[in-house]
């Protein structure tokens, strides 16, 4: 579920969305805690959200069709941190949410081969596991300046 299409109940009693994610997974985790609180989950199949994810290709890579997404690298900061943290804070009871880390792991190698700006994009990725391990969340540039300030750079 992404929270840009949600209804939420105000019985819900599960606290508001967790700003300190700023982008990525802020949905994932308010997910997590209402089925913790055992508050229920429904999705309407029936309605469409167009959403639009970085800037989608499609390349070739020895006959294989991947798909390069181009997010900016203070994207690649946040999605990689933001997995990470929401795996150590509900791995216990939800054990299947380690595979969100599956989606960025699988977007490396098509980063470091068709990208623009890969290293300043690799180091978005290593910063936001460093940080997502260590818990530190809220806004890159008011938790590290000099590195918000380098991610924000377009290459």
């Amino acid at each position: 579920m992404i929270s840009s299409g949600s209804l939420i109940s105000r019985g819900a009693r599960i606290g508001r969305f967790d700003e300190r994610y700023v982008i990525d997974h802020v949905d994932t985790d308010y997910c997590m805690r209402a089925l913790r609180s055992e508050v229920p989950l429904y999705l309407n199949t029936q309605v469409v959200l167009r959403h639009q994810i970085g800037d989608l290709e499609a390349k070739s890579l020895f006959g294989w069709k991947i798909h390069v997404i181009n997010y900016p690298a203070v994207r690649r900061y946040y999605i990689s941190r933001n997995a990470l943290d929401l795996s150590l804070a509900h791995m216990r009871a939800f054990p299947a949410i380690l595979f969100i880390n599956v989606y960025t792991l699988k977007q490396i190698l098509p980063m470091l081969i068709f990208e623009r700006d890969r290293l300043r994009k690799s180091i978005a990725l290593l910063v936001g596991c460093f940080d997502g391990l260590l818990g530190r969340l809220g806004g890159i540039r008011e938790a590290r300046p000099r590195v918000g300030k380098y991610l924000s750079r377009s290459g």
